[in-house]
């Protein structure tokens, strides 16, 4: 069983705490009973999401599925080849558990894994809506982080996008909106970090 404490990922100043509370708030209201929500490119913005919603004493499971990079393992060095959703997709019937659990016990996190799986095709997908589907039973809520293109955020209930503000603009984000909707994905709204 693969263990890592998350301490560090955990971090936040007191603006971002109560920022990430009431948006995990928001989520409970939108998922109304369901329990699969995505944030489509949130990267660290997605993760504290979801810690968020485990302070509010939920079991939560975070699923790095945008496997087109690897933020958590390669932005803090975890230290580990921590086998994950890449690993899963190559591999089902031999795919070690992947949940890896956390030093906070209700909190576990199913990393990307290894990045050597090149373009995702519909097969592909469809494993990730299986796992999606197979490792959130037992959890209150799962927050997905997604790629760009909504690979994993059209197996869920509900999704936002999340971006920088200095990354996009109005029209951009309209039409990334319209791209996501058109395959499948239940965008509920756009969430602009601000630059500090």
């Amino acid at each position: 069983m693969i263990s890592v404490n998350i301490d560090k990922l955990i971090n936040m100043s007191l603006d971002d705490k109560k920022t990430y509370g009431e948006l995990a708030k928001n989520v409970l209201d939108e998922l109304n009973g369901e329990k699969t929500f995505a944030v489509v490119t949130g990267g660290m913005g997605s993760f504290k999401l979801a810690y968020s919603l485990y302070e509010m004493k939920k079991k939560v499971l975070f699923i790095d599925a945008d496997i087109s990079s690897e933020i958590f393992v390669g932005k803090y060095k975890l230290g580990k080849n921590i086998p994950g959703v890449v690993d899963f997709i190559s591999n089902v019937q031999k795919t070690p558990n992947i949940i890896c659990h956390t030093n906070k016990e209700g909190f576990d996190i199913i990393f990307s894994g290894s990045n050597e799986i090149g373009k995702i095709n519909k097969e592909n997908e469809i494993i990730i809506k299986g796992l999606i589907e197979s490792f959130g039973k037992g959890y209150d809520v799962v927050i997905v982080d997604s790629d760009i293109s909504g690979t994993a955020a059209k197996y869920v209930y509900a999704s936002v996008v999340m971006v920088d503000e200095d990354k996009y603009d109005e029209e951009e984000l309209d039409s990334l909106v319209k791209d996501l909707e058109s395959v499948g994905c239940n965008i509920k709204g756009v969430i602009i970090n601000e630059q500090n």
